[in-house]
């Protein structure tokens, strides 16, 4: 009598919630942000920081316009919120601190709020008021829950 043998069924990885790239979480606030009249997704033909696509650079970013803030450079934080997506979130977590150290040395370039969700960095232009920069955190937040 033959035995038969089943394999076993590998336990697939669960894949963590959030979007799939900068521009889906961009979008994604834009849906729900009534002063973004613009998402504008970052390139290396107009990524005005040559970070995209680089080794010590984001994977993804995507820029929001906010009709609320003046935009100084056309493709930043300072022109409503940016979102960066990073290679790990400890890429993430250590851009979010180079720049909130830069701009606390510096308090000349201004300031922005930050939000580090995973892999995904989200910089909210500081000219905008603290309840405006957290209505784009919880936006942000809500797409990295179950």
């Amino acid at each position: 009598m033959a035995t038969v043998t089943a394999a076993a069924t590998p336990t697939p990885t669960p894949t963590p919630p959030g979007p799939a790239d900068a521009a889906a979480a961009a979008k994604a606030i834009r849906s729900s942000a009534k002063h973004v009249a613009k998402v504008v997704e970052v390139t290396e033909d107009n990524d005005p920081n040559k970070l995209i696509g680089r080794s010590n650079g984001y994977v993804s970013a995507a820029v929001l316009y906010d009709s609320r803030t003046a935009c100084s450079d056309g493709l930043g934080a300072d022109c409503g919120a940016m979102v960066e997506q990073w290679g790990s979130p400890a890429d993430a977590k250590q851009r979010s601190e180079y720049i909130q150290k830069i701009l606390k040395a510096s308090p000349v370039l201004g300031s922005e709020y930050d939000t580090v969700q995973g892999s995904f960095l989200l910089r909210v232009a500081g000219d905008l008021k603290p309840s405006q920069a957290k209505t784009y955190a919880s936006l942000f937040e809500e797409q990295f829950q179950n």
